[in-house]
């Protein structure tokens, strides 16, 4: 019976996770985060030592330090959406954005010229603009990564919750690193 429940449990995380406009959903396990990632685990000091060896000094890598192993990688927009339900009150994603951009031209407007104009950035660069408006809090579809590994460690441990939670997953941050 206990084989039959665990082997039943296994294959509940052979499966990505639960997907919703109404929930933000999580990694329930290694096993599932596995499907799309691979992964290393680093438990000691050792293993944490010998990964900044390997990747400080790398060239053509960006990172991305998340405190939760558990949370997915949802852009400031995903989860706005999706915790403002804006699915269900049937907001255009397109328009949204397309507003973002606009009222972000508006209410920064000289900032954002002369900011754009002494970094040789065209000011009509809507990618600037919502990189812009990621900075002051404001839901962009962007996802914020690093050449730099000491920043996304930071973002990784800066006021993380030693609480831990009941699975394994719970008991770890992420640094993700893509070439």
């Amino acid at each position: 019976i206990v084989n039959a429940a665990m082997n039943a449990y296994i294959s509940t995380q052979l499966m990505e996770p639960y997907t919703s406009h109404i929930k933000l959903s999580e990694y329930e396990s290694f096993i599932q985060k596995d499907i799309f990632f691979t992964q290393h685990t680093l438990n000691t000091n050792e293993e944490f030592e010998n990964f900044i060896l390997k990747y400080e000094n790398q060239t053509n890598l960006i990172y991305r330090g998340v405190k939760e192993a558990r949370w997915r990688l949802y852009s400031s927009l995903q989860r706005h959406w999706i915790i403002n339900k804006y699915v269900e009150k049937k907001v255009d994603h397109k328009n949204f954005v397309i507003d973002l951009i606009n009222n972000g031209r508006k209410v920064f407007h000289g900032t954002l010229t002369k900011f754009f104009i002494k970094n040789n950035i065209d000011p009509a660069n809507d990618l600037a603009v919502l990189s812009f408006l990621q900075h002051y809090r404001q839901p962009t579809p962007l996802l914020d990564w690093t050449e730099n590994l000491t920043n996304a460690l930071f973002f990784a441990i800066d006021n993380i919750d030693l609480k831990l939670g009941t699975r394994e997953i719970h008991q770890y941050f992420s640094m993700y690193v893509l070439d």
